[in-house]
């Protein structure tokens, strides 16, 4: 997704909110790239390492990044959609658990 189609998905108010989710872009935006590249959707191993190396992309990102994902749970209002209320509680529910995924847990 290009730095337009990012702000203009997650809206002005949201980036006003918390500027550093455009970061999450610019820095993990080629790492993506370079996943959906590699694997062939076509192959079942491809799509499950596709999958795999998506979630684990995820999870770095969002480790690296805690204090943004912190901002857009804490602005689910802004940052989501109004009729989204599960994707605002999800977002809540992960940023509480940021230290355990990113430190405490094994």
């Amino acid at each position: 997704m290009a730095p337009a189609s990012f702000a203009m998905a997650m809206g002005l108010a949201c980036l006003d909110a918390c500027p550093g989710l455009t970061s999450i872009l610019v820095d993990k935006a080629m790492d993506l790239q370079a996943i959906v590249h590699k694997h062939d959707p076509d192959d079942v191993v491809g799509r499950m390492q596709f999958m795999e190396k998506t979630v684990l992309l995820e999870l770095n990102t969002m480790c690296e990044f805690q204090e943004e994902f912190q901002c857009l749970a804490e602005h689910a209002d802004l940052c989501g959609s109004s009729a989204d209320e599960a994707t605002a509680l999800s977002l809540s529910h992960t940023a509480g658990h940021m230290q355990c995924f990113c430190s405490s847990c094994p």
